[in-house]
């Protein structure tokens, strides 16, 4: 196993073991509300990270005003570049493959989407858009932080109704509490401490000076000297990293709680059938059904539609993820524990179930999204080996 690779082990097992503390704690009030963890010491390490950060501002102010000669010149810009790659914010963008859409050609959904997060509680997405995807998630994009609800049309084809309601529930109670103080600390300085140890492991794997080479002896000079730097940048990322995991460490109990209490939300205000359901779908399965539904020349969504007929209709039919630690990413409980507590929870009608004309409406609109962006569907479908 590589450097990177342990390390993620270690920041993926810190999140592991605090979803099973939560979930032992949520499962002694049976799901009900409990105290939120503790968040003194994550806040005063994140504290005290950025109170490094802000002294090795004022360093390289200092510096900057005492430098003499070309090698302190050298020194305080290749300084300044390193704390502009690490404090300067990085707005993610908006995915290619998703399409925004309108609200005067979506707005059954638009409506559905606003009901659904005043009832769990969260603000309304600016953005809702659409992609080729067996997933649905919210992010934060571009440079003004638009918070945008993605919708995989294949997961939305081979969803029923209860499990789009639940998931979409899921997904919008991820953004409570984001524009909170506390969030934003916990979210920089996480972000501060990721850059530093990626800027020491991502140094390059292949030294570009070797396409330019031709001497065999020179080659292996610079493979020599390549390797020796990526050495010393490993060991010059470990105590960033331990700085990272012992802050992941204290903060994982929020996290862990927020994604089971994002759970809760949904399944109170769309039910608990629905999510528990989408939980338990073999997604890759569908994938390769879908894959080869399109190599056959038939429709990719009528036989993920047809699926999804069939399991509502026999809910016994629902084929389990197939690895008992099934997660949809690294920063979800495991899959058998989300759905132990949604059991727990009891069957619950949901209180914000829209009206069957409405929910006509908005599968109106998604079919003609269907329709538009049925080729690329079809394309990313045999070009990507789904892995979950």
């Amino acid at each position: 196993m590589s450097i990177a690779g342990w390390m993620r082990s270690q920041l993926q097992r810190s999140v592991d073991d605090a979803a099973r503390r939560m979930h032992a704690r949520l499962v002694e009030a049976g799901f009900g509300p409990v105290q939120p963890p503790r968040m003194t010491a994550p806040l005063v390490f994140a504290v005290g990270v950025l109170a490094v950060i802000a002294a090795a501002v004022v360093g390289m102010v200092w510096a900057t005003a005492h430098a003499t000669g070309v090698v302190a010149w050298v020194l305080v810009v290749i300084g300044w570049l390193v704390l502009a790659a690490l404090l300067i914010p990085r707005p993610v963008p908006l995915p290619d493959d998703v399409t925004v859409l309108d609200r005067s050609t979506t707005p059954h959904l638009h409506q559905v989407v606003a009901h659904l997060a005043a009832a769990v509680g969260t603000p309304t997405p600016e953005r809702i858009g659409v992609d080729t995807s067996f997933n649905a998630y919210v992010g934060r994009f571009g440079w003004r932080g638009k918070d945008t609800l993605v919708l995989g049309l294949p997961f939305w084809a081979a969803s029923t109704w209860d499990e789009r309601l639940g998931v979409m529930g899921h997904e919008l109670g991820h953004l409570a509490g984001r524009d909170t103080a506390q969030g934003r600390l916990k979210y920089a300085t996480s972000s501060i401490l990721r850059r530093t140890v990626s800027m020491m492991l991502d140094a390059g794997p292949v030294d570009p000076l070797r396409e330019v080479l031709r001497s065999p002896s020179e080659d292996l000079t610079v493979s020599f000297e390549g390797r020796v730097t990526r050495a010393v940048l490993r060991v010059l990322a470990i105590p960033p990293f331990v700085a990272l995991l012992a802050f992941e460490r204290l903060a994982a109990n929020d996290g862990q709680y927020r994604e089971y209490l994002a759970d809760r939300r949904a399944a109170l205000a769309a039910g608990s059938a629905g999510l528990a359901s989408s939980l338990s779908v073999d997604v890759v399965g569908l994938h390769t059904a879908a894959a080869a539904a399109v190599r056959r020349g038939e429709d990719p969504f009528a036989l993920l539609a047809e699926r999804a007929v069939r399991r509502q209709s026999d809910p016994a039919s629902v084929v389990p993820a197939p690895v008992p630690t099934h997660r949809w990413d690294a920063t979800h409980p495991p899959t058998e524990l989300r759905i132990d507590l949604l059991t727990r929870l009891g069957s619950t009608p949901g209180t914000a179930r829209p009206s069957a004309g409405v929910l006509s409406a908005v599968q109106a609109e998604m079919q003609s999204m269907q329709v538009r962006l049925a080729r690329q569907v079809c394309d990313d479908l045999l070009d990507q080996t789904y892995t979950h």
